[in-house]
């Protein structure tokens, strides 16, 4: 198997290299704002029968910073519970940069980096020559539009193996729903992972187009800090 295809199996196990679901940086945070949650899915699984997303759990939050050039910028930051309970210890961090408002039915544009590191290394269990570690650099354009204190975005995401770089692209949509007029969110995320790549990579079967993998997340989370602005 070339390197190309191990890393868009990485890609697709998610909970081993790299984290596929987070919370969304569609919009960042405003300065001394926080949010905590939890997402849950991934690519989805067909070798049990009916389609399963991948049961992937990441811990993560972002919080708000100084704006730069009047331009919101926030920090995401995170760790992979189910890449711990198989001796892969899984982090990632990153930041968001809102480079235009939305406006109406104009979207609001944002870039979000994040790296994650992957590694095997205090697995004492696996032999020396086993463990290793893998670094991916996920840059996200989402375009973001409010619907009251809801929010609807869509993007390109790209997926870089660092150690050997190739271009793996994937549109993503989702939404983020705040029931109420509390702090709490649900968001749920569809990726077209690797969608630039033949998902013939393994034997275990994932949900395809026919290029790529189909992934789904769900995250639940708690915003904490500085006031909402207006129709947040």
């Amino acid at each position: 198997m070339g390197r190309l295809k191990i890393t868009l199996v990485m890609l697709a196990v998610c909970g081993f290299a790299t984290g596929c679901g987070t919370l969304n940086g569609a919009q960042p945070l405003a300065e001394d704002e926080h949010l905590v949650g939890v997402t849950f899915g991934g690519p989805v699984l067909m070798a049990l029968g009916p389609p399963i997303p991948v049961p992937n759990l990441v811990i993560e939050a972002r919080s708000g910073l100084p704006s730069l050039s009047g331009m919101p910028f926030d920090v995401n930051y995170g760790l992979n519970v189910t890449a711990a309970a198989f001796g892969v210890m899984g982090v990632h961090g990153g930041a968001s940069l809102g480079v235009r408002p939305g406006q109406g039915w104009m979207p609001s544009i944002a870039v979000t980096e994040r790296l994650f590191i992957n590694h095997n290394y205090f697995d004492t269990t696996k032999e020396a020559e086993t463990r290793g570690h893998s670094l991916v650099n996920q840059i996200d354009v989402t375009f973001g539009w409010r619907l009251g204190r809801h929010l609807l975005y869509a993007g390109l995401a790209d997926y870089l193996d660092l150690g050997h770089p190739t271009l793996l692209l994937g549109p993503f949509v989702g939404t983020e729903v705040r029931p109420g007029s509390g702090d709490f969110l649900l968001q749920f995320e569809l990726r077209h992972m690797g969608a630039t790549f033949d998902p013939e990579i393994a034997d275990v079967e994932f949900l395809s187009t026919g290029t790529g993998v189909i992934a789904f997340t769900f995250s639940l989370g708690w915003t904490l800090g500085a006031e909402e602005e207006e129709g947040k």
